[in-house]
């Protein structure tokens, strides 16, 4: 491959979707990664910001199954590139459910989180343990 051509790829965060055990369906593992190829994905997508972006961030939509859903997806093109369509996003969508919408949500923060330098996760989790989310943080973490 072409120097110039080749992809660093972002630290990423391992999703495991179980998938229907009475139909056959396997679970589906993702490694999810914020790189800027996603956060760009995202954006062009949803109209949202994912880095900022006030009452437009992404952050403040996740109960959006559009938003949810392809924040999803394009996180986890990176890993999966066989994924790269309307159809990939589609089946994404088939192992989402509300029932799983809370492990989803917490899987697409921790690999952002992980996407930031470390001494800002550091200052973020710190920041989370002790419960004292500055208002910016807690309404937008794409600030963080």
């Amino acid at each position: 491959m072409n120097e110039a051509l080749k992809r660093r790829v972002v630290p990423s965060h391992f999703l495991r979707l179980d998938g229907s055990s009475e139909l056959g369906v396997p679970s589906l593992q993702l490694r999810l990664s914020f790189d800027f190829n996603a956060i760009a994905l995202i954006e062009e997508r949803t109209g949202l910001f994912v880095i900022g972006g006030g009452d437009r961030s992404v952050w403040n939509h996740l109960n959006s199954a559009r938003v949810l859903s392809v924040m999803l997806w394009a996180t986890c093109l990176a890993h999966n590139p066989d994924l790269e369509s309307d159809a990939g996003l589609e089946a994404i969508r088939s192992y989402m459910s509300p029932g799983n919408v809370q492990q989803i949500s917490e899987a697409l923060d921790e690999a952002f989180l992980i996407s930031l330098p470390a001494a800002r996760q550091a200052e973020i989790r710190a920041t989370r343990k002790n419960k004292q989310v500055p208002k910016e943080i807690a309404a937008d973490p794409g600030l963080a």
